[in-house]
């Protein structure tokens, strides 16, 4: 039994003696329990189930101890326990002498082991990549699909990727946080490709709302909980990962270069270009997601559905007014895509698509994006340019900072409230503001209009 001990009153040899007898036997001491005797003492269950005795001993004394070693035992036996067959009892009890032993708290350990055997059903034992198939007919379900065919792709990516791994555990692995943890630092650890927060972050996510999905479902995820599964997805990424690139805000040039190569190419990228510069808009929502009925020009009402937003939490709405010259950019943007009814995208193209275009016009226009080497105060006009590193988040860098700029003069009209509001950001808008430009740019910025592009804001 390990090094489990008992606090027990020590019986006196003579009381032992009294329910056993020994003797010699094959050249070795052994003792006999007297049933009659241990049924005066009140143990009568003991003595009915009790084996006649045991020998091999090598002296007297030694079957003395071990008689004494089960009779004290029996004593102060509990009804539970005396309940439960011999082969059993002994059983479970070599199992919490191996947990005392490793130090780990037996009660708590057997207290935690019945709450989660108590919540297994048929489909604990599943792997969750039983579920899926499911889970993906409810993303992508027709008319009103939540995912857009980009992410649909990144899913079958990851899916693909730890179909063998990770959602091959069974959903009893989830329902504890203890076991989670250990199988989502595993998937970290066989992906090492994965080197950047931001990736490592995408990742997570998309395991999170599986599960998440899952607890969601009836019966199946009764085991589940969203606590359990938020609280498993805490503190899982390996250090060491690179940051996120820096935020840059497109200077004033930069931006005007962008609406002549999309009033230029003829693709019927002008709204986009003008959404993600004078509206702050997130590059795969207004290639992806947003309509034109959603930007009313008559009343000036611009209206986000819930499930076009970031957040999912509200429609996003505002008058074009608020923002300045947003409604002119957006009749001249119109009168350029030539859109044939408001059902159509603002963006005709996939996020990629679209991004490939703006990567190849920066690199078309080296003078203009290039950035200068801090050691030399030169361009390099030989060097590619890699948007995603160097024009990280710009346009939206851009909005937010001439944005926050002009908020702070008393007559801008412009509000940071506002600004905020647009951007589905209140509470890390400030890692977007560039704090290079000042008040001067931002009119600049945003006094351009579609007949006079370097015209300056009057405030």
């Amino acid at each position: 039994m390990g090094s489990i001990r008992f606090r027990i009153r020590e019986m006196p040899n003579k009381e032992i003696k009294e329910c056993i007898s020994i003797d010699s036997y094959k050249k070795k001491w052994r003792y006999r329990w007297l049933k009659r005797a241990l049924r005066r003492r009140g143990l009568s269950d003991f003595a009915d189930r009790a084996p006649e005795g045991k020998a091999g001993f090598k002296t007297r004394a030694e079957a003395l101890s071990a008689a004494r070693v089960i009779l004290e035992r029996e004593m102060t036996m509990s009804e539970a326990e005396k309940s439960f067959p011999p082969a059993d009892r002994e059983r479970i009890w070599a199992k919490i002498a191996e947990i005392y032993n490793r130090g780990i708290d037996a009660e708590k350990a057997l207290e935690i082991g019945a709450n989660t055997l108590g919540k297994r059903n048929e489909h604990s034992d599943k792997p969750i990549s039983e579920f899926w198939d499911d889970y993906v007919e409810a993303k992508t379900a027709e008319p009103n699909p939540t995912w857009s065919d980009k992410h649909t792709r990144q899913q079958k990516i990851f899916y693909n990727r730890e179909k063998n791994a990770l959602l091959a555990k069974p959903l009893s692995t989830f329902t504890a946080k203890e076991s989670a943890r250990i199988a989502l630092k595993a998937m970290f650890a066989r992906n090492p490709s994965w080197e950047a927060v931001n990736t490592c972050k995408g990742q997570l996510s998309k395991i999170r709302e599986f599960l998440l999905w899952i607890e969601r479902q009836d019966k199946v995820g009764a085991n589940l909980s969203e606590e359990t599964i938020k609280a498993s997805c805490r503190g899982v990424i390996p250090e060491g990962k690179a940051a996120e690139a820096d935020n840059r805000a497109l200077t004033p040039d930069q931006a005007r270069s962008l609406l002549k190569g999309a009033e230029e190419n003829s693709r019927n990228l002008c709204a986009w270009t003008v959404l993600k510069l004078f509206m702050g808009a997130r590059t795969r929502h207004s290639s992806e997601l947003w309509t034109w009925h959603m930007f009313d020009l008559e009343t000036g009402r611009v209206t986000i559905p819930r499930d076009c937003t970031k957040m999912k939490k509200a429609n996003v709405t505002f008058h074009m007014d608020e923002l300045p010259n947003l409604r002119e950019w957006l009749k001249w943007a119109r009168e350029q895509d030539q859109p044939e009814d408001d059902s159509e995208r603002i963006c005709p193209y996939s996020e990629s698509t679209a991004l490939a275009w703006r990567r190849e016009h920066m690199n078309a226009n080296k003078e203009i994006f290039a950035l200068e080497d801090p050691k030399t105060g030169k361009k390099d006009l030989r060097k590619r340019i890699v948007p995603d590193k160097e024009f990280h988040n710009a346009e939206r860098s851009a909005f937010m900072t001439y944005g926050t700029c002009l908020s702070r003069l008393s007559n801008s009209g412009v509000e940071l409230d506002t600004i905020c509001k647009v951007t589905e950001d209140w509470d890390s808008h400030k890692s977007y503001v560039d704090d290079s430009y000042d008040a001067a740019d931002a009119k600049f910025y945003f006094g351009m209009v579609p007949d006079d592009r370097y015209r300056i804001l009057d405030c």
